[in-house]
């Protein structure tokens, strides 16, 4: 799929493993469809952070689970290192079937 005029603000293009879109203005979009075939898959990074409150033995857990991309886990990891939380582990990537 490509649609390419001079009135376009997004040029999509689609191969077998991934698809690229190529906007005018920064937003959030959607792909909406079903897969052709059983290779699709939805790639999740699910991420550890804990922290220990100090004199104590509560130990506090969050656990995210984003889209597998850097612009999806950035955030998250952000906030957690601001608020003192330690990521545990190295986050793991997960593959799901439509």
């Amino acid at each position: 799929m490509s649609v390419e005029e001079e009135s376009t603000s997004c040029y999509c293009l689609m191969d077998l493993t991934s698809c690229h879109l190529l906007l005018d203005q920064p937003g959030s979009y959607a792909l909406v469809g079903e897969p052709l075939t059983q290779a699709a898959v939805k790639r999740l990074k699910l991420a550890v952070f804990g922290s220990v409150e100090l004199g104590s033995l509560n130990y506090s857990l969050r656990v995210y689970c984003v889209d597998d991309t850097p612009h999806a886990f950035q955030p998250a990891h952000e906030m957690r290192k601001r608020m003192k939380h330690d990521l545990q582990d190295k986050a793991v990537t997960l593959c799901g079937k439509n």
